[in-house]
């Protein structure tokens, strides 16, 4: 005989503490969360700082967070009553943080100024830091152009301000202005902090240069002491990781039958080794993506030294980056230089001088269309729209340059991987940016002369040849210009001189000017 009883619940006794939290001048503090140490059970305090909280036996910890505020852990030791003072977080108050020509305490801004954590970006290897500000400040847009290894990096600081002018933010790089730079030049290692300027009161002093928002980035510098040699290097890899699902041999031949009619799709598609379309469900299709995509390794060695004396201090750096693009025949690589230095002459003068020099080159066809062209002249178009098979089993359909049933004239798809391999887009860079400083000061004023240059020379190669769409003598395009290359070269320069006084004066325990 079985004798089944019910089961006795069990119950965890539990006990309830109550309490006030308030600041260090009385006022309750709505809104604290009150957690359990070691239990998922958490609370928030009333509108007068009011809370209640029951703690399961055995847990004897409550723990107070707030923001703007000091978090608390409190022993309940047997109370039934705890109440708390929180006291404000002062270390995020007193954070310096960059603002236009200079610098200034956390608490006394008025303007929003939005930080970078440098740590927490670092964890994540780049190319550049714009790919790493992605999702790492509130307001801040973050898009790249096509995806290809080098290309340019779109940045819109608190929406577009233009329709028809560009919304870029203007640059600020160790006190340089620079509008539209090549960022590809700086070494994301070099970097030691990233504010970012976002309303007009903060921008103000840069006037309608700033705009569009301000990104004030500010490099390592020399640190007093013995020469400390750092190294910094990583290694992974890219890929695909959704493709566009696109037909098999069988049901890309049963659409030509309803696309073109069967008298025209009959002539294209049906013959002897294949005489219905039942025969495609055995025919292997190309599959374009695989033959254009491919796993792609991406590194970057970085090598730094820096320290000095309580006069001199220096920061030198090198930085190698190779990556290869998930499109064949595709990638980036960048050798880059960087030399800090720093002389304190006295207690009141004080020089600063900044070096920074970087080779890159970019290869590659862009996967978009260019202005003006037609949207089937996407490299993607055809990677996704070019036919699997073709109706003639002896000739691979990997070998022909273009599907010939199609409208040649408003459809421009093209065998992808004979174009993009045929043709060559090369864009070689050479970067150099230097600027320094002369800082002296006198009583409560700063005097600040600062100048600096920058130069960069472009040269971009293209040529097509006689298997790709523009120079193809079956493609109305290639008809009209034939095989064809053409060689730019550009060059920049940029100067600047700026000369500043700041007055600085505190009055008091809580005031400056």
């Amino acid at each position: 005989t079985v004798i089944i009883k019910e089961k006795k619940v069990i119950t965890v006794p539990q006990s309830e503490i109550r309490g006030t939290i308030t600041d260090t001048v009385g006022r309750p503090l709505p809104g604290v969360v009150i957690e359990i140490k070691g239990a998922a059970v958490g609370v928030t305090s009333d509108g007068e700082g009011k809370y209640a909280i029951k703690v399961p036996a055995g847990k004897e910890v409550l723990i107070f967070k707030s923001i703007g505020f000091e978090t608390k852990e409190i022993p309940i030791a047997g109370r039934r009553t705890v109440d708390v003072i929180l006291r404000e977080s002062v270390s995020q108050l007193d954070e310096m943080v960059v603002i236009g020509y200079g610098s200034a305490v956390r608490r006394d801004l008025t303007g929003s100024v939005g930080s970078v954590n440098i740590e927490d970006m670092m964890k994540a290897p780049v190319r550049s830091f714009e790919e790493a500000l992605a999702g790492r400040t509130a307001g801040v847009q973050v898009t790249s152009v096509d995806g290809q290894p080098g290309s340019a990096i779109n940045i819109v600081v608190r929406g577009a301000n233009s329709i028809t002018g560009t919304n870029a933010p203007l640059f600020v790089i160790d006190g340089f202005p620079i509008e539209n730079p090549d960022n590809n030049t700086i070494n994301p290692n070099d970097i030691e902090s990233i504010e970012v300027l976002k309303d007009a009161s903060a921008t103000a002093i840069y006037g309608a240069r700033g705009s569009n928002g301000l990104i004030i980035i500010t490099t390592k510098s020399g640190k007093e002491g013995t020469a400390v040699v750092s190294y910094d290097g990583s290694y992974g890899n890219q890929r695909v990781i959704q493709r566009i699902k696109v037909f098999d041999s069988y049901e890309f031949v049963r659409y030509q039958f309803e696309r073109l009619g069967p008298i025209v799709a009959d002539t294209l598609y049906i013959n002897e080794a294949r005489p219905t379309i039942d025969s495609y469900r055995d025919v292997v299709p190309v599959i374009w993506q695989d033959r254009m995509f491919e796993d792609s390794p991406q590194q970057s060695h970085s090598l730094s030294i820096n320290g000095g004396t309580k006069g001199t201090k220096y920061a030198f750096s090198g930085n190698y980056l190779d990556q290869q693009g998930i499109m064949v025949s595709s990638g980036f690589n960048r050798y880059q230089g960087r030399l800090r230095l720093t002389q304190r002459v006295n207690d009141k003068f004080m020089m600063s001088g900044n070096v920074n020099y970087s080779a890159t080159k970019q290869f590659g066809s862009s996967p978009i269309p260019e202005k003006g062209s037609f949207l089937s002249e996407a490299l993607m178009y055809s990677v996704w729209g070019y036919r699997p098979v073709n109706g003639n089993p002896g000739i691979d359909v990997g070998e022909e340059d273009m599907d010939l049933s199609i409208d040649i004239v408003n459809d421009q798809r093209f065998n992808p991987l004979k174009n993009y391999e045929n043709m060559l887009r090369d864009r070689l860079g050479n970067s150099l940016t230097a600027n320094g400083y002369g800082e002296y000061k006198l009583n409560d004023f700063t005097i600040r002369v600062s100048g600096g240059i920058t130069r960069d020379m472009t040269r971009a190669n293209s040529f097509d040849g006689s298997n790709t769409r523009a120079g193809s003598p079956i493609t109305p395009q290639g008809l009209a210009t034939g095989v064809s290359g053409t060689v730019s070269f550009s060059e920049v320069n940029n100067y600047l001189n700026e000369n500043t006084i700041t007055y600085n004066k505190k009055y008091g325990k809580y005031h400056q000017l």
